[in-house]
């Protein structure tokens, strides 16, 4: 019994561990391919991309955080993934040349009216509620 319990609690461990890597694999996964996004939109130097990949990946985790150090808390959260965006827009434009940052707006901008056009359709007849 005391050698179940035992094994037990090691497993336990190892999921509690492995969860953080996971964690974080996530991230440099969300950020690489945040990053293979703005080189298809941008054109990007390679020179670019190194300096973007730690640059998003920081993005990603400081919104995870946020939202884990806030969530009983939306002000504070909204202001503080309001500080996150800043410093990460920030960061882009000391990268990105002027045309490709206007490119990367253009394609969110984009991005979110096509989000907004697969709203519509119900009862509303397509207006934002």
């Amino acid at each position: 019994m005391k050698k179940l319990a035992l094994f037990l609690g090691i497993i336990l461990i190892g999921i509690g561990c492995n969860s953080g890597a996971s964690t974080e694999k996530k991230e440099e996964t969300r950020a690489s391919k945040a990053v293979s996004k703005m080189n298809t939109i941008c054109q990007l130097t390679p020179d670019q991309s190194a300096k973007l990949q730690p640059i998003v990946e920081n993005f990603i985790k400081t919104k995870i955080e946020n939202k884990d150090k806030y969530a009983n808390d939306q002000s504070a959260l909204r202001k503080a993934d309001s500080t996150n965006r800043t410093n990460y827009v920030d960061s882009l434009r000391k990268i990105l040349t002027p045309d490709q940052f206007e490119k990367l707006k253009s394609a969110r901008n984009q991005a979110k009216m096509n989000k907004q056009d697969g709203k519509g359709g119900g009862d509303n007849g397509g207006e934002q509620e």
